[in-house]
């Protein structure tokens, strides 16, 4: 037997027993198989590019071997990649049908409370959010018209001064942002509970509907801060379309009722 067929076997007998050992496939059923279904490789020759045969070429190196493997590592890669793809794409398809669904819910609501309760659940149920907190600012006539409207929801009220400050730091936020962490959202999380390396995105409040980007800023309401676990949730690179989007839905809902909007 010559030195290359002897390398092929002993490679093709390890290659087995390490199967047979991962994944408790049995090494002779395996040889069978291939015994009876000779053309197994014909009619699944995408196998073919994963299979890696030792060659014996007296120690020079052979240049359609290697054009093989270079071609073999290329195919790894755009496979790989076109399965991302097709990830985020699904992915994006699933966003779009809770914006949908989202969008149905907040027409459906017949009051201020009703929407922001059904925005609230529906983001941490359908966007896995860890929380989705609304901090409206008592100064305004409007938040006083919620706060009496909604006695059941919770605005971040009584929570003290420092809070409060931390709160209002946020307030320097004029436009849907992801930003990064800094004590004051940190400190916000720790009141409810939330690790301090989790992810925060910051949507501002106003008292008119602002679906034109270059309407002028209205009276600031309040914020909704979305929070999630993962640090790497929400980015300060990331899109902001989802959040601007959001923006929009409550801003036009709130304003179908007459009500302050964002």
């Amino acid at each position: 037997m010559s030195a290359s067929l002897v390398n092929i076997h002993l490679h093709t007998e390890n290659s087995l027993q390490d199967m047979e050992s991962k994944h408790g496939v049995n090494a002779e059923e395996v040889q069978q198989f291939l015994q009876d279904h000779p053309d197994f490789f014909i009619t699944h020759e995408h196998v073919l590019t994963r299979l890696r045969l030792p060659e014996d070429h007296n120690g020079t190196l052979s240049l359609v071997s290697r054009q093989s493997e270079l071609l073999r590592e290329k195919q790894i890669t755009l496979e790989q990649s076109l399965h991302d793809l097709h990830g985020e794409a699904q992915a994006n398809e699933y966003r779009s049908l809770h914006m949908h669904h989202l969008a149905v819910h907040l027409i459906s609501a017949q009051t201020p409370c009703a929407i922001l309760q059904t925005l609230q659940e529906h983001l941490c149920v359908n966007f896995d959010l860890a929380a989705a907190l609304i901090h409206l600012d008592r100064s305004s006539t409007n938040v006083q018209t919620l706060y009496a409207q909604c006695p059941e929801l919770d605005f971040e009220s009584n929570i003290g001064s420092a809070l409060t400050t931390a709160w209002m730091s946020l307030y320097q936020i004029k436009t849907p942002q992801t930003p990064r962490s800094n004590n004051d959202l940190r400190q916000i999380l720790r009141r409810h509970g939330l690790p301090e390396t989790g992810s925060t995105a910051v949507i501002p409040i106003f008292a008119m509907c602002r679906i034109s980007q270059v309407s002028p800023p209205t009276e600031r309401l309040g914020t909704l801060l979305l929070i999630k676990r993962s640090p790497q949730g929400f980015s300060p690179d990331m899109g902001k379309l989802f959040l601007e989007q959001i923006s929009e839905l409550l801003s036009a809902s709130m304003a179908r009722l007459g009500m302050p909007s964002v």
